[in-house]
């Protein structure tokens, strides 16, 4: 019997330390619920004028640094997928190019979210 009680005191406090992560974490309202967001560590987002296209790829092309490059031209932005997460480094370097307007990480919807009620 003392032995159920402890599972079930572990088993509580494994849910409410669950429940205090995600409380702590990053995330954003939308239609009415609380969406939980998490860094990709090797993956950022850049935004940049259309005029400098061809400018902004090929200085990305030249970077090592960078495993693979997914341009969206409508939206005007790629995505950067690195080998390596020093992403200060990578933002140092691409805010000196000319037609860049903003580098930024990459997020990712977590699985766990709530309802605001």
């Amino acid at each position: 019997m003392k032995k159920t009680y402890v599972f079930i005191i572990l088993i509580g406090a494994f849910f409410l330390s669950t429940n205090y992560a995600h409380s702590q974490g990053k995330f954003y309202y939308g239609f009415e619920e609380k969406i939980f967001i998490n860094e990709v560590s090797n993956k950022f987002v850049i935004s940049f004028d259309k005029q400098y296209l061809s400018d902004i790829q090929t200085s990305l092309q030249k970077n090592n640094q960078i495993q693979q490059i997914e341009f969206q031209i409508k939206n005007s932005c790629c995505i950067l997928t690195i080998e390596k997460s020093d992403l200060k480094t990578l933002k140092e370097y691409f805010s000196k190019q000319i037609g860049i307007k903003s580098i930024n990480p990459m997020y990712i919807r977590t699985a766990y979210h709530t309802f605001i009620r």
